[in-house]
């Protein structure tokens, strides 16, 4: 408890301390490293082996014992599939939702309103959400901030080879200053997945 407390003086403004404990306890839990539980309640040691492996490789790295990743390879990116994509924006408009109702009804509560349920819960705001997203290509639920751009497009259904080529295209998001010929580069590990339909 004094190590959470420490990190939660450190971390939050939360001023009581079982507060600030319960804080740090659920970013351990839910936010650090979520990939590493397994449900089984030994989550604590595997982030602790994992994050063992990822100071020994940054050393290793730094020593020149073991070469760095090749940030090309496929097997050392991130890839956005349409069902996590979904589930975030969904979940994104759902908390939201729960946020604007939740303010609404204390509002009704303290002006001492009668509060009927239904009048609260208006489904187009998730609906919607969902269309915009689908309609612009703009993945997010602010407009502008943090939003990811050409996610959705309408496919270009012209012919076959229009068609397939456009199923082909993957967008690799980089900054467009720096000048990285490695990026532009067909890299090896591509091999199978662009070459298999």
């Amino acid at each position: 408890d004094e190590l959470y407390d420490w990190v939660g003086l450190r971390g939050s403004t939360e001023k009581v301390k079982k507060k600030r404990i319960q804080y740090v306890k659920h970013i351990f839990i839910n936010e650090f490293l979520p990939h590493c539980d397994t449900g089984r309640g030994d989550s604590n040691i595997n982030k602790a082996f994992f994050l063992s492996y990822c100071v020994r490789k940054l050393i290793g790295i730094y020593l020149d014992e073991i070469p760095p990743d090749d940030i090309d390879s496929y097997m050392n990116k991130r890839n956005a599939t349409t069902g996590n994509l979904m589930a975030l924006l969904t979940r994104q408009l759902i908390r939201n939702f729960l946020k604007t109702v939740h303010i609404q009804v204390f509002k009704a509560v303290n002006n001492g309103k009668f509060i009927n349920m239904t009048d609260f819960f208006n489904h187009r705001k998730i609906s919607s959400g969902l269309k915009y997203a689908f309609s612009t290509g703009n993945w997010g639920i602010q407009k502008g901030q943090n939003n990811q751009a050409g996610v959705c497009q309408v496919l270009n259904n012209m012919n076959i080879s229009a068609k397939l080529s456009h199923l082909r295209l993957v967008n690799t998001p980089i900054n467009r200053d720096g000048k990285l010929p490695g990026k532009n580069k067909f890299n090896i590990s591509v091999l199978i997945i662009f070459l298999s339909f």
